[in-house]
């Protein structure tokens, strides 16, 4: 697997777009949740908005395909599409979180959310939609960048081959084993290998966006003093 990632060019161009997904799919869990939807709309709404994240996300996956095979969008215009959205919605998220105070703060001594003001019509609007334009967006990449490596690596159903003529086995002696080497070269994949080793990047380096994801916004948290 890293050998292809290595190697690959196809590989190690799609690594961002897989860092991106992860750190996204890690922010939504963490900071989102944690830190803009509970101060904002309560700890009992934080679920609604995750569970608007994640059925927008399943539904989306159904329709992006859906468009991309009727030719309605080309690929690579769902993946810009999906980056503006997931850009804007950060973008303001952090503008929001600047100008706009919590409506629920954390009253330490009692260790539970303190309710400071009733929460607006209009924060429930911006969280629902940031919760569907995250998972909009998020959708792109879950269910796109699947479809990208398989079609990079895909293996084509050959046609089928004639039989070919019966050879004669060439007579053992001492050359024969020196002529066909026992192990074979390990650079060389057949095309089902790579196709595994690819889908299997996917995985690997979504959680290294994840895990990227978590340590910076432990490292922020702890140098804001939150």
């Amino acid at each position: 697997t890293l050998w292809l990632a290595c190697s690959d060019p196809h590989v190690y161009y799609l690594i961002p777009l897989l860092l991106a997904n992860g750190g996204i799919l890690a922010f939504v869990n963490g900071d989102f949740s944690a830190a803009v939807v509970t101060p904002l709309l309560s700890p009992a709404a934080t679920a609604l908005i995750i569970g608007v994240f994640f059925g927008v996300n399943a539904l989306m996956s159904l329709l992006w395909g859906l468009i991309i095979h009727g030719r309605y969008m080309r690929r690579w215009s769902v993946f810009v599409t999906a980056a503006v959205c997931q850009g804007l919605v950060l973008i303001y998220l952090l503008i929001q979180r600047a100008v706009e105070p919590p409506n629920f703060t954390m009253d330490t001594k009692a260790d539970r959310w303190m309710e400071v003001r009733t929460p607006r019509v209009w924060d429930w609007v911006v969280m629902l939609v940031s919760a569907v334009l995250l998972g909009a967006g998020d959708s792109v990449f879950e269910s796109q960048l699947s479809a990208v490596f398989q079609t990079f690596f895909h293996v084509h159903d050959a046609s089928p081959t004639p039989p070919s003529s019966p050879t004669i086995a060439p007579a053992a002696g001492p050359t024969s084993s020196a002529a066909s080497p026992s192990h074979p070269d390990p650079g060389i994949m057949d095309p089902s290998e790579r196709l595994l080793a690819a889908m299997a990047q996917i995985g690997l380096w979504r959680s290294v966006g994840q895990a990227v994801q978590f340590f910076l916004s432990a490292a922020m948290a702890r140098w804001l003093g939150a």
